[in-house]
């Protein structure tokens, strides 16, 4: 192991590189000033660097930012574990700073015994110190990672959706959970209000191995740019250097993109930023040993009826959707006045599961009376955020299962084994089930910006509609051809054929009878009196501009939408 110490006190570092020699197998070198330290860190290459913060020249964490930065840019290069040194009694004032640029930080006089042993399990000569790679759910922990940011996003309006496989996988995963933390918290602290989407999608690959591509979305009103650039220092995400490959089409005039590296699984972490529709980051997760999760593969509600109570429609239909890809029918309510009212009519149906979500006025009698109005056979889920005063006074709800929201994959699984079909009208249920996702209104929307796509389909999906995507004109009109969508939202800006061409020409294929009717709707940030001119001459049939809001959405959609949704 190498390992290249330096101090501006020569013999403080002479002394250290003894003591350290004395314990473990190395090579060490010593330097005197910060431009020296990072000359030979670069030249040498050296398993680790201990850096005293305060040196001539550069010091100590300029040193260190500056490895960091190195290795984003040249792929051959791998930083050292850095280990920062100070005796100055200031050095509260930049934690923050030392915790950003270093692996382990030691105050003088420097406890030698604790750096020695740092540097021996990076070498790996102290036994059993090693990351505890162990086999963990991967659905499960995404979902408490979104759990544990929602309590500090309470500003925003969020959607959360975990897809695919359901997976145990084989590795570190408490680096993981730092992994997914950092990344959906980076999101949240990007915006001011608006909207944000946490979404995962595992897919099993040849060989027992599987992928995740974990994705932060969000649009609304951007924090200051000065806050937002605060963000991307914290995630150590750059620009890429000019003509580097990233396997991203080229960026439009405003957009920005960054990359970085997740210091916790390595991983690459994108990103991307338009000020007219939001904020993208990702990253994509690889297991070497993946397998199914056996206890959430056959779960099936069967038809049976699932209520929702929540005032917040956004995550209310995912979760609504969730529900319904394990065989529920589900219907929802806004408070639970509504959801007892319903109850006391003739027709109604009781549920077999009730899931009321907890929200800021709500009071316990209101939700222990719409219990008793439904049979003791209905499993009654209280949801609460992660934090909420009722997970230390749960006896307020009486017999209610108190659970923190979102729910996990196998927590849904649960609630689907243990449903309760209406067997008078099971076949009729499950026929009902199956056709509720296949028969809503389509909805094409087009869009050459990922950002707004990613966002845009998840709050039309929200709304209760299907949405297939195209990301040019030329693209929209391919789409519309296979597979008539009943409303298209229409981009205007985009590269190859733009919105207002495109319209032009779905409306020159429905008068020559190829295509059949449909409503096109603009969706676009420019605003000004010409771009509604445009759009109106071409024949759309209604304007929004962006970023979308959902109450204007909602109003849209419905206003071209042949079946209720």
């Amino acid at each position: 192991m190498r390992i290249l110490i330096a101090d501006d006190s020569e013999d403080q570092a002479q002394i250290t590189a003894e003591l350290i020699s004395l314990s473990l197998p190395c090579e060490i070198e010593t330097v005197y000033d910060g431009q020296a330290a990072l000359d030979r860190a670069l030249a040498w290459r050296p398993d680790a660097v201990v850096l005293d913060v305060y040196m001539p020249g550069l010091d100590g964490i300029e040193v260190a930012r500056r490895l960091r930065q190195h290795a984003q840019v040249a792929a051959d290069y791998t930083p050292p574990y850095c280990v920062a040194v100070t005796g100055d009694p200031g050095a509260g004032s930049r934690l923050q700073a030392l915790d950003q640029q270093f692996d382990r930080v030691f105050a003088k006089p420097l406890d030698v015994d604790q750096l020695i042993a740092a540097l021996a399990r990076l070498h790996g000569d102290e036994p059993g110190v090693a990351p505890a790679v162990q086999p963990f759910n991967l659905g499960e922990l995404f979902t408490r990672a979104a759990r544990q940011v929602l309590p500090v996003a309470r500003h925003l309006s969020f959607s959360f959706d975990y897809r695919g496989d359901g997976v145990v996988v084989e590795g570190e995963p408490i680096e993981v959970h730092c992994c997914l933390h950092r990344l959906l918290l980076a999101a949240v602290d990007m915006l001011s209000d608006g909207f944000v989407l946490f979404t995962a999608e595992t897919v099993m690959r040849p060989g027992g191995a599987c992928s995740t591509l974990v994705q932060a979305a969000g649009t609304g009103t951007l924090r200051p740019p000065e806050q937002m650039a605060e963000v991307l220092d914290r995630m150590g995400l750059l620009p890429p250097p000019p003509g580097t490959p990233t396997g991203e089409p080229p960026a439009r005039e405003g957009v920005q993109t960054a990359i970085g590296r997740c210091p916790n699984t390595g991983a690459t972490v994108r990103f991307t930023l338009d000020p007219l529709e939001g904020i993208l980051l990702r990253v994509e997760l690889r297991f070497a040993h993946a397998a199914p999760d056996e206890s959430a593969q056959a779960a099936d509600a069967t038809g049976a009826r699932a209520w929702v109570v929540d005032s917040d429609e956004v995550p209310a239909a995912w979760l609504h959707r969730r529900l319904q890809r394990l065989g529920w029918r589900v219907k929802r309510f806004a408070n639970c006045a509504e959801a007892e009212r319903y109850a006391a009519e003739p027709e109604a149906r009781p549920p077999s599961l009730l899931v009321v979500v907890e929200a800021a006025l709500m009071r316990p009698a209101a939700v222990l009376a719409l219990q008793h109005a439904l049979p003791p056979t209905t499993q009654c889920v209280l949801a609460v955020m992660a934090g909420s005063p009722t997970l230390g006074a749960p006896e307020a709800y009486g017999s209610f299962d108190v659970r923190v929201y979102p729910f996990s994959p196998l927590e849904l699984a649960e609630f689907a084994a243990r449903a309760h079909p209406d067997q008078a009208t099971r076949h009729s249920a499950l026929l009902t089930g199956a056709m509720e996702l296949a028969d809503r209104p389509l909805v094409l929307l087009v869009d050459d910006n990922e950002i707004n796509r990613l966002v845009g389909r998840a709050l039309v999906e929200a709304l209760g509609y299907e949405v297939v995507t195209a990301n040019d004109g030329l693209d929209a009109i391919g789409q519309c051809r296979i597979k008539r969508p009943q409303i298209v939202l229409m981009d205007l800006d985009m590269p190859v054929l733009q919105g207002v061409d495109a319209t032009l020409r779905l409306r020159e294929l429905q008068r020559n009878g190829e295509i059949p009717p449909l409503a096109i709707i603009a969706a676009t940030a420019d605003a000004t009196d010409n771009a509604r001119l445009a759009c109106h001459r071409a024949g759309m049939d209604g304007f929004m501009t962006k970023p979308l809001d959902i109450a204007d959405l909602r109003t849209q959609l419905r206003r071209f939408t042949v079946s209720r949704v």
